[in-house]
């Protein structure tokens, strides 16, 4: 574990922010794509180490001392400005989830192109009657599809949740708060060179024992005895002349400062060892200040002399130290604290104070106090009672303070452990994404990534499955496991008016609710328990003034709790992207009822295009990539490691005072939340969860099937007429007014469509004779058929069946002619079929004119088509197949 202090220009003179796209070309194949995103996750995991390196490096150039190396730590100090320190932790953390966010965003375009089928896969679920999802992540397509295809999208997954977990605090900034401080109470002659004699006024050296009865035992923490600490070797001695000798070039602080520093403790962070300069010029007398008995004075006449002048008034060794009061109360205790004013004093509280003009600080100096020597002293005369009080003048007025200036050192730790572990991972993505690239561009198996993909596939190689089906819809295709599947018979079509929410599966709004609720419902409680117990208080950011947690954590333990809630937000995030995802596949499908338009494909060729995205256009995924990288950010306010340096929060009376191995000495370790970042959150949060609710309620074109993602839906509705136009050369007058070709069987006047449907010959004119479709350009006779129309769909996978379908359909002329449709501007609709399609609907045409008063032949066909076919929308009431 490394720790780095630098400053903020350093910072800014190091870094280069790494793009998303950075070294990506543009590229038209999905697996293309794949090696510029291969390649730029190496590049962002190598820049962002040598981020942490340049940082290392130029630290380096500046350092003073090196204070050491702690099981496997480095410490290298280094002078920082004011405030730095939280922008270069607040900068890194910006950094670490856009660079996040690009390895997760690249890491979850591969989880996509694995969990998309291929033609193969779905051919075989469409064989069993299922139906596998198109375009959006799906678990049911991750268990279905090859083997390969599994392991890696296992792997891909697997890795993602250290960097959920970890990387936010493998760096972390540690606050610096000192503890111990050396306090002197004296005039300004004591730095200028006047006369002193030690203990001084209150002839008592600090930390003996019971030197107070208990009530504020606040008077020091050295435990010595007297003559030991008046020794000139002793260190209480030594801190005393070194006050006296360099005080004069400390800083000067007004006493309100002072006060609100050393009396309002909250860790020592600009200034050390402290003065408190008294107004007593002339300082005191022995003799004008005590009475002593005669023993006591030939004890004293060689230490303190009676009549000459002394500046020192007290000296003692001090140190504040934070106590866990709760989670919402962290108080300061200052061991010299009664030493610094009389707990009569209306100051005693500790509250801060509004100081005005003619305010003083004033306190009497060891007030009451009833002080005995200890028994450890060998002047056996000076045992008992010896003093109450000051007898003398023992009322002091604080002019201000010089206080000892420090280098106030924060440290941006990098933790190498929780970075190599990320960078692990990371290794492990690219890796896989490599061998997904190359192993997937050799088998040439297509997955089927985009909605234009799937309807490509399904326009040149027409699914025999789904035949004679063209209104299933996504809710009736994921019952079909449920029931026995319907008769493939014409279905009237009913102009219902679709919303945009209908497009997304009930178990999908469903689950998705239920995370978006669990992670509102517990922000909340978390936002009413901080307001009930002390309000809201503290910093946005990560801060000492925030609440902590009343549990010990060692730094592995403090770094998966805190984290633990990006895991939550992460799949939040995907479902949310899914939603979008869902509603925007149904935008894009429904605008082939409006016009005419070409196909999104990953590997366009004629009309088709590509774009850079799988499915959400850049203005929706743009801003939700920035909504994940902000949401990220403000959890990683919410809840942080909080990591203090310097003793003051490092002791017992902390809950996570206790030593980590993997920590400096005197380092706590403790989770902190803030309020303030909560409440966004939480904010941010619900505004976000109503925006697809509000997309939702949009209105879907009357003129189309709702297919949403679903396979089976898709391949229904992508059967075309072999009597489109598609590749006709525009301009071609012949072409455009010779009458349509419509191919018969060479064997069979029926054709392969009769075969489908049953052998029965229709008598024309038992009907009203001959039929002309809405379009008025074919005529025909119909032939009547009822026993065709109860063959089921289960009986289109029989081999005499699909060996007709496939005669239609298939290679000869009619594979080519689709390509050349699915490569045009297209639109859903009408389209004209053959004769012989209409012989297999002659008894339902029939059906269809009885009972309701519309003439016959209203059995019609819907599917993709180019301008040249003329395709239509639907109508209410008339019945297609």
């Amino acid at each position: 574990m490394y720790f780095l202090q630098y400053s903020g220009i350093v910072f800014a003179a190091g870094l280069k922010r790494p793009s998303l796209h950075d070294g990506y070309q543009p590229t038209q194949h999905w697996y293309q794509q794949c090696h510029g995103l291969a390649a730029g996750r190496q590049r962002e995991l190598h820049r962002t180490r040598g981020h942490v390196d340049s940082l290392a490096w130029h630290d380096n150039r500046g350092l003073r001392t090196h204070e050491g190396h702690v099981e496997g730590q480095h410490v290298l100090p280094r002078h920082l400005r004011r405030g730095s320190a939280a922008q270069v932790n607040v900068a890194l953390h910006l950094l670490i989830n856009v660079v996040s966010t690009a390895v997760l965003a690249s890491s979850n375009f591969f989880m996509q192109v694995l969990n998309a089928p291929s033609r193969e896969e779905i051919d075989r679920a469409h064989a069993r009657g299922s139906y596998l999802g198109i375009g959006v992540p799906s678990v049911r397509n991750a268990f279905v599809v090859s083997r390969f295809k599994t392991c890696c999208w296992i792997v891909l997954l697997l890795s993602s949740i250290p960097i959920h977990l970890v990387f936010n605090s493998a760096v972390f900034q540690t606050n610096q708060r000192a503890s111990d401080f050396h306090l002197t109470i004296a005039n300004e002659e004591f730095a200028n060179g006047g006369k002193y004699f030690a203990p001084g006024a209150s002839l008592m050296a600090s930390g003996v024992d019971d030197i107070s009865d208990m009530l504020t035992p606040y008077y020091g923490s050295n435990q010595m005895n007297l003559t030991d600490s008046l020794a000139p070797e002793s260190p209480g001695m030594a801190n005393i002349s070194l006050v006296a000798s360099v005080a004069a070039k400390w800083d000067r602080i007004s006493a309100q400062d002072c006060y609100n520093t050393y009396l309002l403790c909250d860790g020592l962070r600009e200034h050390r060892n402290i003065m408190l300069v008294v107004d007593k010029p002339g300082g005191w007398r022995r003799r004008e200040t005590w009475k002593l008995k005669d023993n006591q004075t030939e004890f004293w006449d060689p230490i303190v002399p009676a009549d000459e002048p002394n500046s020192l008034w007290y000296a003692a060794q001090c140190a504040m130290y934070a106590e866990f009061k709760s989670p919402e109360e962290v108080v300061c205790s200052n061991t010299c604290l009664s030493a610094m004013f009389s707990r009569n004093d209306s100051i005693y509280y500790r509250k801060p104070l509004e100081w005005h003009d003619g305010y003083t600080w004033t306190y009497w100096f060891f007030r009451d106090m009833k002080t005995y020597y200890p028994s450890s002293y060998k002047t056996n005369p000076l045992n008992g009672t010896y003093r109450s009080g000051l007898q003398g003048d023992g009322e002091l007025t604080v002019k201000y303070c010089l206080a000892e200036p420090i280098d106030r050192i924060c440290h941006v730790g990098v933790s190498s452990t929780l970075l190599l572990a990320v960078s692990v991972c990371v290794l492990v993505k690219t890796a896989a994404a490599i061998v997904v690239t190359y192993v997937l561009g050799a088998q040439r198996h297509e997955p089927l990534v985009t909605l234009g993909d799937a309807v490509r596939s399904f326009l040149c190689h027409p699914d025999a499955v789904t035949a004679g089906r063209c209104m299933l819809s996504q809710r009736e295709a994921g019952r079909e496991k449920a029931r026995p599947r319907e008769a493939a018979t014409p279905r009237r079509w009913s102009a219902l008016v679709h919303r945009r929410w209908s497009v997304v599966p009930w178990f999908v709004w469903l689950t998705s609710y239920f995370l978006f609720g669990i992670g509102i419902f517990v922000a909340a409680y978390l936002l009413n328990e901080t307001k009930k117990s002390n309000g809201l208080r503290g910093s946005f950011i990560e801060s000492d003034k925030n609440q902590f947690f009343e549990t010990s954590y060692t730094f592995t333990q403090g770094v998966l709790i805190a984290n633990s809630p990006q895991l939550l937000l992460s799949f939040c995030y995907l479902a949310y992207n899914s939603m979008f995802t869902r509603l925007q596949m149904a935008r894009e499908w429904s605008r082939f009822a409006g016009g005419y338009h070409p196909l999104r494909v990953t590997d366009p060729k004629g009309m088709q295009y590509s774009t850079y995205r799988l499915q959400l256009p850049y203005k929706y995924s743009i801003p939700l990539i920035l909504m994940s990288i902000f949401l990220h950010w403000l959890l990683s306010n919410t809840l942080y490691l909080f990591i203090s340096e310097g003793g003051y929060y490092g002791t017992s009376s902390f809950p996570s005072g206790r030593n980590d191995g993997v920590l400096p000495p005197n380092t706590a370790v403790t989770i902190g939340s803030s309020g303030y970042s909560l409440m966004a959150l939480l904010c941010v949060a619900c505004v976000l969860v109503t925006i697809p609710l509000f997309l939702s309620f949009q209105k879907m074109p009357i003129g189309m099937i709702n297919v949403g993602s679903n396979s089976l839906a898709i391949s229904a509705s992508c059967h075309a007429s072999p009597l489109t136009t598609a590749g006709k050369v525009p301009g071609d007058s012949s072409a455009e007014s010779a009458p349509r070709k419509i191919p018969h069987s060479s064997t069979s006047s029926r054709g392969p469509y009769s075969s489908l449907r049953g052998s029965s010959a229709c008598e024309g004119d038992a009907v009203g004779g001959s039929l002309r479709m809405d379009s008025g350009l074919l005529e025909m006779q119909v032939l009547v058929d009822r026993k065709g129309s109860q063959h089921t769909l289960a009986s289109r996978s029989d081999s005499d069946s699909y060996e007709a379908y496939k005669h239609h359909y298939g290679p000869v002329g009619s594979s080519e002619l689709f390509e050349q449709l699915s490569r045009g501007r297209i639109r859903w609709g009408v389209i004209d079929m053959p004769p012989e399609w209409y012989d297999e609907h002659c008894g339902h045409n029939r059906m269809a004119g009885d009972g309701d008063g519309e003439r016959a032949g209203q059995v019609g066909h819907l599917g993709f088509g180019v301008q040249g076919d003329l395709v239509r929308p639907p109508i209410w009431g008339h019945w297609y197949a």
